[in-house]
Formats: C-alpha cells, sequence, structure tokens
C-alpha cells in the first residue's frame, strides 16, 4: 500500500485490481530506427522547415506503436525525436492529467466519499480563495468528478486549482516520485499565486446532501520548498512583466511545473492500459474510475449534456484535440469513429499534446506525445506566440502522417476495443 501524510491524516491508497489487471506485464522496446524523422521526411513540403530548425523550434516528439496478442494483451514499440527531458519546455496544462488521476486515487482513502460527493472550499492563506458553488453541477455544489470533466472537456484551470489544493502539493509529487516519474514536479496552481502562496493548500471539506461535513482537511503547509528537479531554468532573452513592460532577461521557470514528454506520454500508456503494467506501476483506480476518464478524455464538447456547452466558436469539437484536427480554425469533426484519449497544453509559447489515438472503424490504435514551440523571437509576450501559424499545423499534421502510416502498418491480431465503445456511447 502507498502511504502519504497530509494535513495530519495518515492515510493508505488500497490497489484495486480488474478483471484484466493480471495480465502478463508491460513490454516496452525502445525502437532507434528513426521512423519519425522518416514519416515526416515523407511529407518533407510541410515538415522540412521543422527538421532543418527543430532545436529553434524546440521539438520533442514520442510515438508509441501497439500490438496485441491472440489474447487482445499489448505490447508497445516506442520510437522518438529529439526527446530530452533535461531539456525544459512548458507543460501548462498537461499537468492536469496527473493532479486529476491523483485526486481520483485519494477520494479511495476517505470514508463516505466518492468523486460525486459534495465539497467546498474555505479560505486560510494568501491568495486562496473560498468555492462552495459550481454552476454547472445540477445542485450548484462543486465535486470531483465535475472538476475532471471540464479539465477533460475543456481545460479549466480552476477545476485543476481545486484538485491541487485537495490533494497538496507534497503528495502530488510524492506519489508521482513514487511512481517513478522523479524528473516531474507539479507545484503551481494556475493563478497569480507565487511560489510561497502554492505551498499553502486551502482548507476544504465534503458534506452530504444536508449539509453535514463527512470529511475535513484544514490547511496544509509543506514544509519543503520545491522547485524545477532541473534546477534553475531560464530561457528566452526577455519578458513582458505584468506592468506590460519588457525586461531584458531571461524568464525564470524555476517554479513552474515540470512534466517531461517521457513521463507524460507514460502516464498516458498507464492510464490506458493498466493491466498491462505491474501494480506498484499503476494508479490505483477502481474500474469505474478508468471508465469515467476515457468517457471525458476522448469525449467531445457538444456530446456532454451536464455541463451543456452550445457556442462552436468557443467551444468547437477541436478546442483541445491538436493532433489529427489542430484549432487552426473552429469545427466539429464529423468522423467519430475517431476518438482521442488526451490532455493538451498552451502556455508561454509552448504547445503540447499527449494522446492515444483510436480508429475503431479501421481497427487501429496508437499513442503519440509532442510538444513544439512556437516564439522564435526570444521575447516571452503573448503576441510573439505563433500557435495558429506553427504549433497547430504541426501538430496536426503530425498525428495525420502517424495516423495514415498506422492504416498501412501490418498487425498480426486486430485490437479488440469493444469495451472503449461502450463507455464512450453510453449516456452521461
Amino acid at each position: 500500500m502507498g502511504l502519504y501524510l497530509n494535513a495530519g491524516l495518515l492515510y493508505s491508497i488500497k490497489p484495486f485490481v480488474s478483471e484484466n489487471a493480471e495480465a502478463r506485464p508491460v513490454h516496452i522496446l525502445k525502437d532507434t530506427s528513426g521512423l519519425i524523422l522518416q514519416l515526416m521526411k515523407s511529407n518533407s513540403g510541410f515538415f522540412q522547415k521543422f527538421i532543418d530548425s527543430t532545436k529553434e523550434f524546440e521539438i520533442q516528439i514520442i510515438y508509441t506503436q501497439i500490438n496485441r496478442d491472440k489474447k487482445n494483451n499489448p505490447s508497445f514499440r516506442q520510437f522518438s525525436y529529439h526527446a530530452n527531458d533535461k531539456e525544459y519546455f512548458c507543460p501548462a496544462s498537461t499537468s492536469k492529467l496527473p493532479v486529476s488521476l491523483i485526486a481520483l486515487e485519494k477520494l479511495h482513502a476517505i470514508k463516505d466519499v466518492n468523486k460525486f460527493t459534495r465539497m467546498r472550499f474555505d479560505s486560510a492563506y494568501n491568495c486562496q480563495q473560498k468555492e462552495c458553488k459550481d454552476t454547472i453541477s445540477p445542485d450548484s455544489i462543486p465535486c470531483v468528478a465535475n472538476y475532471i470533466k471540464k479539465i477533460m472537456l475543456v481545460s479549466d484551470n480552476n477545476s485543476y486549482n481545486r484538485l491541487f489544493e485537495f490533494i497538496g502539493q507534497q503528495v502530488i509529487n510524492d506519489r508521482l516520485w513514487k511512481m517513478g516519474f522523479k524528473k516531474s514536479s507539479i507545484i503551481q496552481r494556475f493563478n497569480n499565486c507565487d511560489a510561497n502562496c502554492n505551498r499553502f493548500t486551502n482548507p476544504m471539506s465534503f458534506i452530504d446532501t444536508k449539509g453535514n461535513v463527512i470529511f475535513s482537511q484544514p490547511l496544509v503547509e509543506n514544509k519543503n520548498i520545491l522547485k524545477n528537479p532541473l534546477g534553475n531554468v531560464l530561457k528566452g532573452i526577455g519578458f513582458i512583466n505584468d506592468s506590460g513592460k519588457l525586461v531584458e532577461q531571461p524568464r525564470d521557470f524555476t517554479f513552474y511545473n515540470n512534466l517531461p514528454l517521457q513521463d507524460l506520454h507514460d502516464i498516458i500508456l498507464r492510464t490506458m492500459f493498466p493491466q498491462a503494467f505491474s501494480k506498484k506501476q499503476r494508479f490505483n483506480l477502481s474500474d469505474d474510475d478508468y471508465s469515467f476518464l476515457y468517457k471525458y478524455m476522448s469525449m467531445y464538447t457538444r456530446e456532454c449534456d451536464i455541463p451543456k456547452y452550445h457556442r462552436l466558436d468557443w467551444y468547437p469539437d477541436n478546442l483541445k484535440k491538436y493532433l489529427m484536427f489542430g484549432t487552426d480554425s473552429f469545427k466539429n469533426i464529423t468522423d467519430t469513429t475517431i476518438r482521442i484519449f488526451n490532455i493538451v497544453g498552451r502556455m508561454s509559447g509552448y504547445l503540447t499534446d499527449c494522446a492515444y489515438i483510436v480508429d475503431f472503424k479501421n481497427n487501429i490504435e496508437f499513442v503519440v506525445a509532442a510538444t513544439v514551440y512556437n516564439n522564435q523571437s526570444g521575447i516571452f509576450d503573448v503576441s510573439n506566440y505563433r500557435y495558429k501559424t506553427i504549433g497547430f499545423p504541426f501538430l496536426q499534421e503530425l498525428g495525420q502522417t502517424i495516423y495514415k502510416y498506422e492504416l498501412t502498418r501490418p498487425r498480426k491480431y486486430s485490437p479488440q476495443l469493444g469495451y472503449l465503445k461502450n463507455i464512450i456511447n453510453k449516456k452521461n
């Protein structure tokens, strides 16, 4: 059992074991054949400028092929292109996936509480805000399930902040490090709180339908000062400060989140294929947790009933499906036989997507993680970020190129993906 200390409460996380959980251990073959570069060269008309300037665009790519045996057990062949956990990129909202997973884990350690139990947050330190209402909930009361929904559907920052506060800064990182992600650090909210304020997380409680407290957690102070495992991280030659003035010195990312692409990729892999990993390597979630995650990781916004996202120009299908569909224009995705289980990040000129992509019609599946930097000026300023002309087209074309290759790649056994299709088709 994993043991965690938070707010004076010693609690344990007992692993859940699904019916498929004891399948053979995972086998990941690291292939150094340079396939990703070959695929990009096959479409040199688009990719050549990126190949020539990979360092300038800070491109990192990991692509994993999935092969099934006759019992549908997966094995993995992994290719990479300039993936380097010593080269910092801003992970932005991709940090929301591990926080969502760890929040679900923590729920199982609290008696009479689940992801639909009502929550409320108090404030007791600088930069903290109270919250006792959630307008998307049928009863207007926040809960972990609705926070995760909003994270997966529209990458909501407040929802991430609340899960961060529920878990606690140190516990998040202890859990990641225990699972082997020792180069990752998730240490910040997505608001204007400074590094010191992020060490303190709000008092919060779970309540029943009558308003009675089921569980309460006081203000938590992380006495450890956590920072980027890479040390002092300085990027660029200047930045625009909060007053709108140019500061002619590198931007400091020392107290920003760090989530190397390999770690992000492997978190997606363990989320989508828990049965392929040992108990120590898995997130300790129930089958219902996984079904819930799969549904909302792959859902398009117009398919969600609660909340209901009406405006296509604000919430198009491709809002956060950068690989394959990009967001260079607002559009619905008409071919829903393709499903993308993913997490994305966009911040400080960095654009990242990590996705498990499935085509139910053609029976193919693969995983891609990629990041690209969209600011060649060296000045961190929103006016310099070229997401629409660089990042979105690059990720869309990369996803499409690998997808087309997967359509032609021979497989001894076709994947049996009916379990995913059932989850997706189940009503909200």
